[in-house]
């Protein structure tokens, strides 16, 4: 006779208390990401260094290593400069080197008043906001679209020789005909 197989273990678990569920905190949206006090503080660094410590010019040669490759300017090219010459008070200067670069400063900006905004104005300010959470990601999504499709426009008119573009082949990108001296009229 052969001996039945031992009975199988009962498939109910032992009774063990549940684990309490410890409530998740919500997911940061778009609209606190943004507008975080760590965020505005880096905007207030970022304008301060934009207003007294760069020059439209830049300060050097490119650090872009695309464009050291390739002679051709890399899709975020020019950003830090149109940035800085946005806070400088140069407008056309700023869109010409990058046309993005003004609504960046425009972000700083915000995120730098945000982030020393009272507690009161600022959350009732990030609750209207975040009720368009949505759309603030398309926002961005649409901002790094915009910023790749033009930085393709921009390397073909680069290379095809477009005059207001040949610029960023002479030297290393940062010698912008508009910020040259106007020349001394010969007597």
């Amino acid at each position: 006779m052969t001996p039945s197989p031992p009975a199988a273990p009962d498939a109910t678990p032992p009774d063990v208390p549940a684990r309490p569920l410890v409530p998740r905190p919500p997911a940061r949206g778009m609209a606190r990401t943004l507008f975080s006090r760590t965020a505005g503080f880096i905007g207030l660094i970022g304008l301060l260094i934009a207003i007294f410590v760069m020059k439209p010019a830049g300060l050097g040669p490119s650090m872009c290593t695309l464009q050291k490759a390739t002679g051709y300017p890399c899709p975020g090219c020019g950003l830090t400069r149109s940035v800085s010459s946005f806070a400088q008070g140069h407008p056309l200067w700023s869109f010409k080197f990058h046309p993005l670069g003004p609504p960046i400063a425009i972000l700083f900006l915000a995120t730098a008043v945000m982030a020393v905004l009272p507690n009161r104005p600022r959350e009732a300010f990030l609750a209207w906001l975040e009720k368009y959470d949505r759309y603030l990601w398309w926002i961005v999504l649409a901002f790094f679209v915009l910023m790749i499709v033009y930085g393709l426009v921009r390397i073909v008119l680069v290379a095809t020789g477009h005059p207001d573009y040949a610029w960023w082949l002479e030297g290393d990108g940062t010698e912008a005909p508009w910020l040259a001296p106007p020349p001394h009229p010969q007597p």
